[in-house]
């Protein structure tokens, strides 16, 4: 047995229904609930406790009743039988639209004769052996409810007051497990999103945790101290190659840790040497706003950004072409004026006169909405197109 387990043990001698109890929160407590496995897990301890023969796990849309997502564990209904549930049955629950975070069974919502006479009870529970029903749902959202149902054949009997009084106790933790998974598969598909379009820009991130360690790292900026492009790891700790350089960084994180005490703000940019004849990696300090983090717990406290590692030579031309609906010709002068190209150069490039460089030039000042070159290739460079 577990540390934790035992304890809880210790704690329930004595008390087998208590022990029962906080060994069934422990395991729901432990299930990955951002997972369809995980809500399985979460179900089948349920109904193993409540000696059930199957249980359900059902998301509903709060307007119109329909699910979205059905998970069954124990005795699984043939796929037509899930499918008609799906479709018809759903609609005609009894148990749906129950009060929010009550207990319910059968004997709450109608009478033996009413129940046994019911389309759900005839034509979905009954030919799966099921007569007894204890559920609940759970307000997840303004749009969602999360719906439990526990369900046992004839030989289990039915549902005591013990049953539904545990099972009330256990809805606020259910609530709570899924809020917290939520709130946390929110911020994973944030942190993804953002991690994404950071490396689509080619641009580095690192945070810094409140002892200036190295908490987190995206894949640009993993590039770039591989490559040693100006800055590098020492020991967990962000360094600039050239030493001079290096005097000036760890000044602006050391304010950028000082600073994120009061609130997040730009603490100042500084360009890194990096090799002999190349151009120097931009690099732009900010502090991050905290409440002030607990000892023994890293927080994020500093981000340090990297950039100049994108070129124009990278930027979509697809994505230009579609973004200004521009023809092929103008296309390809759009992308050689934002690598720096004269108009005798693309005319050369292309095969064709000045005269023709200069009909597409007008095109891309209309549909850019521009009057002269530079706006038109500040307009270029500054679209979402350089970032795809």
């Amino acid at each position: 047995m577990s540390p934790v387990l035992d304890n809880v043990a210790q704690a329930g001698r004595g008390r087998p229904d208590l022990l029962r109890l906080n060994t069934l929160l422990l395991h729901l407590y432990d299930q990955p609930h951002g997972t369809r496995a995980g809500w399985w897990s979460c179900i089948e301890h349920l109904r193993k406790h409540f000696g059930a023969e199957q249980a359900a796990f059902i998301i509903r849309r709060r307007l119109s009743g329909d699910p979205t997502e059905l998970i069954i564990s124990g005795e699984e209904p043939c796929p037509e039988a899930r499918q008609m549930f799906l479709d018809r049955y759903s609609a005609i629950d009894p148990f749906s639209n129950l009060p929010p975070e009550r207990a319910c069974t059968v004997q709450d919502i109608l009478s033996p004769d009413e129940w046994r006479a019911s389309e759900f009870f005839r034509k979905y529970l009954s030919p799966q052996r099921l007569v007894q029903v204890m559920g609940a749902d759970i307000d997840i959202s303004r749009e969602r409810v999360m719906a439990f149902r526990i369900c046992r054949s004839p030989g289990a009997g039915e549902f005591s007051d013990q049953d539904r009084e545990e099972f009330q106790f256990l809805l606020p933790h259910l609530r709570r497990i899924a809020e917290t998974r939520i709130r946390h598969s929110t911020l994973e598909a944030s942190d993804r999103i953002f991690t994404d379009l950071l490396d689509c820009m080619e641009l580095g991130a690192i945070v810094l945790d409140q002892a200036g360690e190295v908490l987190k790292i995206n894949p640009t900026a993993e590039r770039m101290l591989a490559r040693r492009e100006g800055v590098t790891l020492a020991n967990g700790a962000l360094r600039a190659l050239n030493a001079e350089d290096n005097r000036h960084f760890l000044k602006l994180i050391r304010q950028a840790l000082a600073s994120s005490r009061q609130g997040g703000e730009l603490i100042g940019t500084i360009g890194l040497k990096r090799r002999e004849n190349e151009q120097l990696l931009g690099v732009a300090v900010r502090s991050l706003a905290s409440e002030g983090a607990v000892t023994g717990i890293r927080q994020a406290t500093v981000a340090v950004l990297l950039g100049g590692g994108r070129g124009h030579e990278h930027i979509s031309e697809s994505a230009l072409k579609s973004l200004f609906s521009l023809t092929n010709a103008e296309t390809r002068l759009a992308i050689a004026l934002m690598r720096g190209a004269t108009i005798d150069e693309v005319a050369g490039q292309m095969g064709v006169s000045r005269n023709t460089i200069r009909t597409h030039l007008n095109g891309l000042f209309l549909k850019t909405g521009t009057n002269r070159q530079s706006e038109v290739i500040r307009a270029l460079l500054g679209s979402i197109a350089s970032i795809c």
